[in-house]
């Protein structure tokens, strides 16, 4: 694949369990003009296996394999060699809905955005618990919009809701670091000279 309009970065770590309905959550999208990135980040369980399994099958698919170096790692590999204009963030351990980045991407595109973000549902015993059908739109430019993703009011601290145009990491360096522990979706971004 040249140039998706999406890439979808999916960090891998011992989930076997929730990792192929994940997958069939991002394959399944409405907008089929993407790449998704799985990253293996050393699992020790079939996580390798169904990565691979999955790669032979779908040609929007590449698979890095890796020693664990943390989310945070994993994401960083993923957009090395992410081709798509926007990027998004998946926990393997969590799905989206079939028609969201459809359309994140098209709120991205009709307003020149370079972030659209979209609720979060939460699942419990099999049911959704917070199905909002309020709609929000707030448009913010590139340095506005990262101050309020870090904030978490607007937007809370999860990646797995938003879409981001690439050229977002250009102009910061937004490298996770290498092992935080703690809320890595809230690793800060510092701007380069």
């Amino acid at each position: 694949m040249i140039n998706p309009k999406v890439s979808i970065i999916v960090p891998v770590y011992n989930v076997e369990n929730y990792l192929e309905n994940c997958i069939e959550s991002i394959l399944n999208q409405t907008l089929q003009d993407i790449e998704l990135i799985l990253v293996n980040d050393g699992s020790t369980d079939g996580c390798r296996k169904i990565c691979d399994e999955y790669a032979k099958k779908d040609n929007r698919i590449t698979v890095i394999h890796k020693d664990y170096g943390g989310v945070s790692s994993a994401r960083n590999a993923g957009l090395d060699i992410s081709k798509g204009k926007y990027i998004g963030f998946v926990d393997s351990d969590d799905y989206v809905d079939l028609e969201m980045y459809d359309k994140l991407y098209k709120l991205c595109e009709s307003n020149n955005s370079d972030i659209a973000v979209c609720k979060l549902g939460r699942v419990i015993d099999g049911k959704l618990i917070n199905n909002e059908e309020n709609l929000f739109i707030k448009d913010l430019i590139n340095n506005e919009a990262i101050e309020e993703l870090f904030k978490g009011i607007l937007y809370r601290f999860s990646l797995c809701n938003k879409l981001f145009k690439k050229s977002c990491f250009k102009p910061l360096l937004c490298k996770h670091p290498k092992r935080t522990h703690k809320k890595e979706d809230n690793s800060r971004c510092r701007e380069t000279q």
